[in-house]
């Protein structure tokens, strides 16, 4: 019980503007890793007195990036689990979804330190109409990503957004998509909304979209998916990935059918509905995506799925153009080579 109070005590909430315009966000910029100032216009604000916090990929240090619908954090005890198996399976970032946090003062953002040097920076999940909380998107960072932290933006409360230090600077969404059986305009206000925050980050950021889809893709859509037909959000989160220059990460590597479902439905069907995209650009820096058991007990009926990241700074594939060699030797002694060559220049050079 003292840990659970120890890892109550510092918590930061930041409450949007009332007259926040309704789909902007609200962007909270941080020195080092404490909260700054909020940005209600949702403008991005510049460097300028903003630590560029720590390099947070690295080259040479692959690192883990995973994302899980938890089912709910509501119990403490149940954080506590969750970050002792983070810290155990060396997850830096955790992208989570429907972690079902109702904030009690209605403020939008939620910052909560954890044991293990862990924070838990939460979009409050909100009520349905009988009462019972659902929903809300989270992100859990390791101290080392604490350090890196920079930015972070409420989107939506299905979309969350964090940008880490470094060069390139590494920005991370967090997404949790209505299901298939939702109104169809539901799922394309979800992707207008994510697509508008994908589009707002700099092309030259290592930009990671973890979260659950609610999405089914099949083996006509993708060479390794563990469904052989896509469904209705299959195909918007495939025209979401194409239009954005995103690769869907676990469904590029070979996998056994066993570590590529995600989650077990109260049916007892499994389903791969949770996805790690990265832009193409940085593509070569996955190492491996795959689903784990390695958080079951915490409860949910979703498996984490993790991807291994490393830097990889790709070398220029043009190859350099090869100089032309002369044989000055042989052109003053050879009569005939020195008329060709006095023929060559002058048609090069001759007006058309």
């Amino acid at each position: 019980m003292k840990d659970i109070m120890m890892a109550k005590t510092k918590s930061t909430r930041v409450k949007a503007p009332a007259n926040l315009p309704a789909g902007e966000a609200l962007h909270i910029n941080c020195g080092s890793h404490d909260v700054g100032t909020s940005n209600p216009t949702g403008r991005v604000a510049t460097d300028g007195g903003i630590s560029r916090g720590a390099q947070f990929l690295k080259c040479k240090k692959p690192i883990n990036i995973a994302t899980m619908n938890t089912r709910t954090l509501k119990n403490p005890h149940k954080q506590l689990e969750l970050c002792a198996l983070a810290k155990k399976y060396r997850i830096e970032v955790l992208a989570i979804q429907e972690h079902r946090i109702v904030h009690s003062d209605n403020s939008e953002l939620q910052f909560e330190d954890l044991p293990e040097g862990f924070q838990l920076i939460t979009a409050s999940a909100y009520r349905n109409k009988i009462g019972a909380s659902i929903g809300g998107v989270g992100i859990l960072l390791s101290s080392s990503a604490k350090r890196a932290m920079l930015s972070v933006r409420f989107i939506t409360p299905r979309i969350l957004q964090v940008t880490l230090g470094g060069n390139p600077k590494t920005t991370i969404i967090t997404t949790y998509s209505p299901t298939n059986v939702s109104d169809e305009e539901d799922v394309e206000e979800h992707y207008k909304q994510l697509n508008a925050a994908t589009k707002s980050v700099p092309a030259h950021n290592v930009l990671i979209i973890a979260g659950d889809f609610n999405a089914r893709i099949g083996l006509d859509d993708a060479k390794f998916a563990y469904h052989q037909n896509t469904n209705r959000n299959g195909d918007f989160l495939l025209e979401f990935a194409q239009e954005n220059n995103l690769i869907i990460t676990n469904t590029t590597f070979q996998k056994k059918k066993s570590k590529l479902w995600t989650c077990v439905l109260p049916s007892g069907f499994r389903a791969q509905l949770d996805y790690v995209l990265i832009r193409k650009k940085w593509k070569n820096c996955v190492i491996n995506t795959q689903a784990y058991n390695s958080f079951a007990s915490t409860g949910s009926d979703h498996r984490i799925v993790t991807a291994n990241i490393r830097l990889s700074l790709r070398a220029n594939n043009k190859s350099p153009s090869k100089r032309v060699k002369y044989d000055w030797a042989k052109l003053a002694t050879d009569p005939e080579l020195q008329d060709r060559y006095t023929l060559e220049i002058k048609n090069r050079y001759s007006e058309p």
